[in-house]
């Protein structure tokens, strides 16, 4: 690919309590139905393209210090190979011997109604942190519309070996519709994952399957003000300052101190596509 940059576990219970508001979710896994492709449909309109040649500073934005059970800190973020790489560890870094990770985010679609997001990744995996991509937008502290006025829309978290999840987080994280799915071949392989989100509907897809669609109004956003994030998270908790890995908070991730100190794993970003989608085209 040439290389450019454009701006233009419980896993059974975990699956069941993450089925929520499941009359508005509807879920397709046997391959019968497929996203368009975007390069050959005059309704998708290509306004961002960043395949990582290089980091690009103006573009995208690091951040530092704690997080949950570690540290975010930009230098676990770096391109390598042609990928944009966030690093787990455990260092003896900035803020003493703990383990590390990144995050990087950009404000540059924000404003962007509706559109196609397309993300080619791999990651490894090892209990206590997991990887995330996601946006954020401005409009999640506005309680009682639903997503109308913002959400936190998950279009991927990944919890372990063979689990990834959909969702979306409206009012003050007050409540939340998602889907797990389990995929036995989702670690140390690349894979596309694609978001295609409309005034009508939400529908995710991984690998070209379509895994979730949300078509109830009140669970689309009907805004994006707000950033698009790319990041791993350690499992635990911050106490008086200061991340504890030993906090198992989130259930099912497990802990991550059981890996030791001589530990490192990477999360790749091939590339990030976003399209502008017009539908009266």
């Amino acid at each position: 690919m040439k290389k450019s940059i454009k701006l233009t576990a419980l896993l059974c219970i975990i699956v069941s309590l993450v089925l929520l508001a499941a009359s508005c979710s509807i879920v397709n896994t046997d391959g019968d139905e497929r996203p368009v492709d975007p390069e050959s449909d005059p309704r998708y309109d290509l306004i961002f393209f960043d395949d990582f040649n290089i980091f690009n500073p103006n573009v995208w934005v690091t951040d530092t210090g704690p997080r949950r059970g570690g540290y975010w800190h930009s230098d676990q973020v770096f391109v390598e190979d042609g990928n944009l790489t966030i690093r787990t560890s455990y260092e003896n870094g900035e803020f003493g011997s703990a383990y590390y990770t990144g995050c990087v985010s950009t404000d540059l679609l924000s404003g962007i109604p509706y559109g196609r997001y397309e993300i080619r990744f791999k990651t490894e995996h090892a209990p206590g942190y997991w990887s995330a991509i996601w946006l954020m937008q401005n409009g999640l502290g506005s309680n009682g519309n639903g997503a109308r006025d913002g959400a936190e829309i998950d279009l991927m978290e990944i919890y372990g070996d063979d689990m990834y999840q959909h969702r979306i987080h409206i009012d003050s994280y007050g409540e939340s519709n998602g889907y797990t799915i389990i995929n036995n071949n989702l670690k140390d392989v690349w894979h596309k994952l694609v978001m295609e989100w409309t005034e009508s509907r939400i529908t995710f897809y991984m690998d070209d399957v379509k895994t979730w669609e949300v078509t109830d109004d009140y669970w689309i956003s009907r805004v994006n003000e707000g950033t698009f994030v790319i990041s791993c998270e350690i499992n635990g908790e911050i106490v008086d300052g200061v991340p504890d890995p030993s906090k198992n908070a989130w259930i099912g991730v497990g802990n991550i101190t059981g890996n030791g100190t001589d530990f490192s794993q990477d999360m790749l970003i091939d590339y990030v596509k976003v399209y502008r989608i017009n539908e009266q085209a």
